[in-house]
């Protein structure tokens, strides 16, 4: 059997699980900043026998901050700039996984290519 791909989904929860219940691979990437949030997912995805891994992509806030500058730099007419504020807001809200947490999901199905040029 080939692979379903991965979609994007910033919808619900519900809508992911009931993805996920029709073998869809589902990423989120938001609402998942707080530990108890990927507890939450975690324990939904177990409760239904799903694999659930965990993907943590961070950068340090210098680093996030000079992206969006890169980004907001020459944005068309009418384009929402992200301000730098509120990246350093965001920022200070994640809780990051600890290696315990980390220990409690599936080991990644493939190697991430994120990142390599």
């Amino acid at each position: 059997m080939t692979p379903t791909p991965a979609l994007p989904s910033n919808v619900s929860g519900g809508t992911s699980l009931d993805l996920a219940l029709r073998s869809v691979m589902v990423v989120e990437e938001c609402e998942v900043w707080q530990r108890w949030e990927r507890d939450l997912r975690r324990a939904l995805a177990r409760a239904n026998d799903i694999a659930v891994e965990l993907h943590f992509l961070d950068a340090p806030i210098e680093e996030l901050t000079a992206r969006m500058a890169a980004r907001n730099h020459g944005l068309p007419q009418g384009t929402p700039c992200i301000d730098a504020g509120l990246v350093a807001l965001r920022n200070g809200r994640i809780q990051r996984p600890d290696a315990d947490q980390l220990a409690l999901f599936d080991a990644p199905s493939e190697p991430s290519a994120i990142g390599r040029g």
